[in-house]
C-alpha cells in the first residue's frame, strides 16, 4: 500500500487498529497557524524499555521538526525529564523497574511539570488501563500500533492549547 508505514508500535494506515483516548480539547482553527506556532524546536521525552519503539518513534518525531531524547525506563525518563524539561513525555506503560503509571504520578507531582503534555503510548489497549492512565495523569492514551496522524494530531491539538 503506498503511503503506509506499520510496524508493531506505529502505523500510518488503521484497518481495525484500536483508536486512542484522550481528554481535552478537540481540534479546531486553522491548521497552518498551528503549524507556524509548532514550528518552534518542542522536546519530547520518548520513554519506552524496546529499542525498536524508540527509535522508530524518535524517527517520526525528528521529521516533524521535534527535538528528541530517549529513555529505557520510568526512572531515567524521569531523571531525563528533570534535567532536560522537555514540553512531551510520551511513555510505555510495561516498563521495568518504575512503569509508565508510576512515572506519569511522579511527574504530576513536580510542579515545573504541571504543563507537560503526557502521552501513554500502550498495548494494553482495553479500557480499564485507558481509565488508570488518565487517573494516573496521562493527558492521552494511544494503543499500538498507534496512527502516526493521531499521534500528529495530539501534539498539535494540545501543544497549541499550551501556547494559549
Amino acid at each position: 500500500m503506498p503511503n503506509t508505514l506499520s510496524t508493531p508500535w506505529l502505523s500510518t494506515s488503521a484497518p481495525g487498529a484500536p483508536g486512542g483516548c484522550m481528554r481535552g480539547q478537540e481540534p479546531s482553527g486553522d491548521w497552518k497557524l498551528a503549524d507556524s506556532i509548532l514550528a518552534g524546536e518542542r522536546r519530547v521525552l520518548i520513554a519506552d524499555d524496546c529499542p525498536d519503539t524508540r527509535s522508530t518513534f524518535a524517527a517520526l518525531l525528528r521529521l516533524w521538526g521535534y527535538e528528541v531524547r530517549m529513555a529505557c525506563d520510568g526512572a531515567a525518563a524521569l531523571e531525563t525529564a528533570c534535567a532536560w524539561r522537555p514540553d512531551v513525555v510520551m511513555a510505555d506503560i510495561a516498563m521495568p523497574g518504575v512503569n509508565g503509571y508510576e512515572l506519569a504520578r511522579r511527574l504530576r507531582q513536580l510542579p515545573e511539570f504541571e504543563k507537560l503534555l503526557l502521552i501513554a503510548i500502550s498495548g494494553y489497549a482495553d479500557q480499564a488501563h485507558r481509565q488508570m492512565g488518565l487517573e494516573a495523569g496521562y493527558d492521552a492514551y494511544l494503543a499500538k500500533p498507534a496512527m502516526a496522524s493521531e499521534l500528529q494530531l495530539l501534539l498539535r491539538v494540545k501543544l497549541i492549547a499550551a501556547c494559549k
